[in-house]
């Protein structure tokens, strides 16, 4: 993976469904859409595991108080960019888990190999 991708932060708005593709990416002022969508049915299998994972990874989420302000910091361990801040704790752990699919399907569609395994769920490119 190019070391400009590897250390990047995930809050980025999708494309929807054509983002998961297996196809190049255009990556531009925070936003990810893919050049051609994959097939539906294989879209929504992917969604559906990521977001297994996602929930599997939330349970190990650390959150911390924000020093400046009355927010929340939520992130887990090994899921080096994925992060979330939110009003409350719960709001920082419930945005932390949609950051975390963001994250894992952007990593796939780079074809990472460093995707921590979460609740007995490995996840690789070339599911």
């Amino acid at each position: 993976m190019p070391d400009d991708v590897a250390g990047m932060v995930v809050g980025f708005t999708g494309c929807g469904p054509s983002s998961w593709g297996d196809t190049r990416l255009n990556l531009t002022a925070g936003s990810i859409c893919g050049v051609k969508a994959p097939s539906a049915e294989r879209s929504q299998d992917l969604r559906h595991q990521v977001e297994i994972w996602a929930k599997a990874a939330r349970q190990q989420a650390c959150i911390e108080r924000l020093e400046d302000s009355d927010g929340f910091y939520a992130s887990v361990p090994g899921a080096r960019g994925a992060w979330a801040c939110g009003p409350t704790p719960e709001d920082a752990e419930a945005e932390l888990e949609s950051a975390l699919v963001d994250w894992v399907l952007l990593k796939l569609e780079l074809g990472a190999d460093d995707i921590p395994e979460m609740g007995g769920i490995r996840l690789t490119a070339d599911l």
